[in-house]
């Protein structure tokens, strides 16, 4: 049988290695969340500014 100090150790150790895991996890998820709405952030504000221009042309009381 182990020691009480060993088993604690060994007990620590793998929850340090999970709380690892989980952080790396965690740390992806918000990188490729980031990946993802960098590009749909610039095409929205791209369009969002397209149809401005255009509708402020159509109609010269709203001119830019």
């Amino acid at each position: 049988m182990r020691e009480p100090m060993e088993f604690m150790l060994l007990l620590w150790d793998e929850l340090d290695d999970w709380t690892g895991a989980c952080r790396h996890l965690a740390g992806e998820v918000v990188s490729e969340i980031g990946a993802v709405a960098a590009p749909l952030t610039t095409a929205l504000l791209a369009g969002t500014v397209t149809a401005w221009v255009l509708v402020s042309h159509l109609h010269p009381l709203t001119g830019i």
